[in-house]
């Protein structure tokens, strides 16, 4: 409230006797935030400015509870107002129930106000306020398909995600970047949407109407100007990912996250900010690597640092092999608003220290990052309350993180020189999945697409099952078990497609000419065409046209001819195996039984020369008989 001015304050006199009076007490106004951590529970107050009794009976009372009048005027008197008040600042108020005949104090709680003077003394810098709602949940789909009825609870009007996004305040009065779940959206859409007309679903129409609403209000606010925040596609364990080098598979959930954002929204996405928890060295540096330019931290990945003032700008990261531009977040700010106590004392306390905050160094642009956990599940009124406590403060700008990044300045240390700060080690942890059981999967995903194609509803669940794999948000025994089963849909699918496609085994095939095709007969049992890769390998026969063919199977019954070459005649196997066209999925490896009664060119001359020489053999023989017969007849 500005010097001069007015405001009052709501108490609940709920189990209060009517006779009782309620004492406001205002302290010295605080210099940083430690001392405002101090004073919330009424610890380490500084001294009294001064102290104002009101009897209940003499308050208005509303529906809300009683309101007591705050008087800044230094012309009210003093039992309407309050202590004069000549400087800006945060000061700590105590309110308590007392009992009049005797004094003794009952409950109370500690607020705060926030003094400003615009007019003789406005500040230079209003502090950047950057708060992050992450909006994500568990995987949405069972490994079966079947959507995940907790998940979808949080979808609903009612439940975590819809209540939070009824909340996400307009851009014009109060900008936010929301960090939605690529995965999480991308299920909520697809739930949110009615069934086809031509099949009309009763269940899922009813599902759409219940959570289409916060669907619907993310897309409105995104719309307006609110930022995106991009991600992987499901929240993952980095350090785990990449211990177990799987540097390859985190890039590869940062895309689909970003694909799969802009497929959803359409616009307002970053690409280039990551708020990065868990980290370490090797993670930071695989992030360095890709379209990431910034971070935003926890602060207890960090270690320590002293400071006077709350950190309030961003500073450099070193992991190692070099650094990028991070800053940290404000958890104990942000925590205010999950406390005890009423919302709206909850929303008072979590402006007042911004407030305080803003005041440390009211000179210089300087900005706090506020980062909602994975599972925020906040209390509404008291968010709403936060939200339009930052409307059009006098000390505070709420901004998208991007704007953060551009606004505040690197910390500077003494030598001028930006401030750097280091990550603490950890111990990684295991992925979900070992790197060869995804691989193995992965490997039978390209062998299958290369099958069918890309549109194929079994690779797009598949693709969708290989990323879920990976999430973080599985926990314990229990989880890995549920992304062991996303992995083995991707072996059910594969072994679907390959029972469908078979060819002729232990057949016979007579050919009678040096060359000929050899037809072969393929079942294709599916309902779909699917490509094939059909080698030839025999020791007694070539293969003038090449021993691989990639051919398309219609459904049902087909046959195939292959252009063969006897090198001789005589009876053979060749054998036949069909696989996926990358060669990564074999259906079946068959063996056929060719048997050649061709007669090849040089065994054509063979027998005409053979059979000159006996011709000629013969004349020599039968002119050598004539001749000695003559000769007997003769003596």
């Amino acid at each position: 409230m500005p010097l001069g001015g007015s405001t009052e304050l709501v108490v609940d006199p709920t189990e209060t006797d009517a006779d009782a009076e309620i004492a406001v007490t205002v302290h010295e106004r605080l210099n940083s935030s430690i001392r405002f951590g101090e004073t919330l529970f009424g610890d380490s107050l500084d001294s009294t400015l001064g102290q104002v009794t009101f009897p209940v009976a003499d308050l208005e009372e509303t529906a809300d509870g009683v309101r007591i009048p705050v008087v800044l005027d230094p012309g009210v008197p003093s039992s309407l107002g309050f202590p004069t008040i000549s400087r800006r600042g945060v000061y700590p108020v105590a309110v308590e129930v007392r009992d009049p005949s005797t004094g003794e104090p009952g409950d109370g709680f500690i607020t705060y106000l926030v003094v400003v003077d615009e007019e003789n003394d406005p500040i230079g810098q209003r502090l950047r306020v950057a708060w992050i709602w992450q909006m994500v949940a568990e995987p949405a789909f069972n490994a079966d398909g079947t959507p995940d009825e907790q998940v979808v609870a949080e979808f609903r009007s009612d439940g975590r995600l819809g209540r939070i996004a009824a909340s996400i305040p307009d851009p014009a009065d109060v900008a936010v970047t929301l960090a939605p779940g690529p995965e999480t959206f991308e299920a909520w859409r697809e739930l949110a949407s009615p069934p086809d007309p031509g099949d009309p679903d009763a269940t899922a129409d009813a599902l759409a109407a219940r959570i289409a609403p916060g669907i619907d209000a993310v897309q409105r606010r995104v719309d307006a100007g609110q930022g995106l925040l991009s991600g992987p596609f499901v929240p993952v364990d980095g350090p785990a990912l990449v211990a177990a080098g799987m540097h390859t598979e985190i890039r590869e959930e940062l895309i689909s996250g970003a694909f799969s954002l802009g497929t959803t929204f359409e616009t307002g996405i970053d690409p280039t900010t990551a708020f990065a928890a868990p980290l370490d060295d090797e993670t930071a540096a695989m992030l360095a690597g890709t379209s990431i330019e910034q971070l935003v931290v926890r602060p207890d990945t960090l270690t320590s640092f002293e400071s006077d003032l709350t950190p309030a700008e961003p500073f450099l990261l070193d992991y190692g092999d070099g650094t990028i531009p991070a800053t940290a977040s404000n958890a104990p700010i942000r925590e205010l608003l999950d406390g005890g106590g009423p919302p709206a004392l909850r929303a008072q306390r979590f402006v007042a220290a911004l407030s305080v905050v803003a005041l440390e160094e009211p000179n210089n642009p300087r900005g706090i990052v506020l980062a909602s956990p994975q599972r925020w599940n906040p209390d509404s009124a008291a968010v709403d309350r936060a939200v339009d406590g930052l409307a059009d403060h006098p000390l505070l700008a709420p901004v998208g993180i991007a704007d953060y990044f551009d606004e505040v300045p690197l910390q500077l240390g003494d030598n001028n020189e930006p401030v750097v700060h280091t990550l603490k080690s950890l111990v990684p942890g295991s992925p979900p999945v070992t790197p060869a059981d995804y691989r193995s999967a992965a490997s039978d995903l390209v062998g299958l697409r290369s099958l069918t194609s890309a549109e194929d509803p079994r690779i797009i669940d598949g693709t969708r099952s290989l990323l879920v794999s990976l999430t973080s948000m599985w926990e314990g025994v229990g989880g890995r078990a549920r992304a062991r089963e996303q992995l083995a849909t991707i072996d059910l699918a594969t072994e679907d497609v390959l029972s469908t496609v078979s060819a002729a085994d232990d057949s016979t095939v007579t050919i009678t000419a040096r060359r000929a095709r050899i037809p072969v007969a393929f079942q294709n049992d599916s309902d779909e065409p699917v490509r094939v890769l059909v080698s030839l390998e025999s020791e007694k026969l070539s293969f003038p046209d090449g021993s691989d063919f990639i051919i398309e199977l219609p459904p049902r019954n087909s046959t195939e001819r292959f252009l063969v070459e006897a090198r001789t005649t005589g009876t053979f196997p060749m054998i036949l195996t069909v696989s996926s066209p990358d060669g990564r999925l074999q259906f079946q490896r068959s063996r056929l039984t060719v048997r050649s009664t061709a007669v090849s060119g040089a065994g054509i001359i063979v027998t005409v020369v053979a059979a000159g020489f006996l011709a000629l053999w013969w004349t020599i023989h039968i002119v050598r008989g004539r001749r000695a017969k003559r000769r007997a007849v003769k003596s």
